[in-house]
């Protein structure tokens, strides 16, 4: 992820810039872009990879760390 909008489905989710979209193990790739952001929209779970202290870990969100404090896209 580039940059998200504050207070935006992605966001309240827990997705974060920089954060990594991947298929779930064994998921299917096919419409993955499409079936990711019908997820997002719903406020259903998604995976993403997320670099933490330098080691990239993937994280099934939503976890309640979004975090929106301007109406800027977050870069």
């Amino acid at each position: 992820m580039a940059a998200l909008f504050p207070d935006s489905p992605a966001v309240r989710l827990g997705l974060r810039p920089g954060d990594v979209l991947v298929p779930a193990v064994g998921g299917s790739t096919e419409n993955f872009g499409a079936n990711v952001l019908e997820a997002i929209a719903a406020g259903k779970e998604v995976t993403v990879a997320r670099q933490i202290n330098g080691v990239w870990v993937d994280l099934a969100l939503p976890s309640g760390a979004g975090d929106s404090t301007s109406d800027e896209p977050k870069n």
